[in-house]
């Protein structure tokens, strides 16, 4: 299995970073993901945001195979506290090769992006910073094997 986060933007902060790497050398085979970056066009005054959100889509869509699960992270998505989150990856995880958890730019995800994911997801009903998005994310994946695991991380 592999699990990688595919994110628009490399500018992160250092705190950001650092906290993201300290979960992933804790996350074991199979939950551990791999993140891959891309840059984010660049904005000209006046543009509209559809067209670079259709640009990122592109990119990203470009790395996803057809029998790839898809999870797009969007503030429409459903929403699961921990448990159910972690029951619903394990799930996952158990029923296909890879799977790909989506982060769009500042304009968020276009149309095709939510259209061909498995499934959207919102980790929130806040706005996060993109930077602080990534590092709740990669938490809640091991939130989610720490669940599966029993692993005393995550308590009730």
């Amino acid at each position: 299995m592999r699990v990688k986060i595919l994110a628009i933007g490399k500018k992160i902060p250092n705190w950001a970073n650092d906290t993201i790497e300290t979960f992933l050398k804790r996350i074991p085979k199979p939950y551990t993901p791999q993140i891959m970056t891309f840059s984010t066009p660049k904005r000209q005054a006046n543009a509209p945001a559809s067209g670079y959100k259709a640009q990122e889509a592109k990119m990203l869509l470009e790395c996803i195979k057809p029998d790839d699960f898809v999870i797009a992270l969007d503030e429409t998505g459903a929403s699961y506290d921990s448990q159910t989150f972690a029951k619903k990856l394990e799930t996952i995880i158990n029923q296909h090769p890879k799977l790909y958890f989506i982060l769009g730019g500042p304009d968020g995800l276009d149309g095709q992006v939510i259209k061909r994911s498995n499934l959207v997801l919102s980790l929130s009903q806040f706005t996060f910073p993109h930077a602080l998005a990534r590092v709740i994310l990669v938490e809640q994946i091991y939130r989610a094997w720490s669940i599966t695991c029993q692993h005393p991380y995550h308590r009730e």
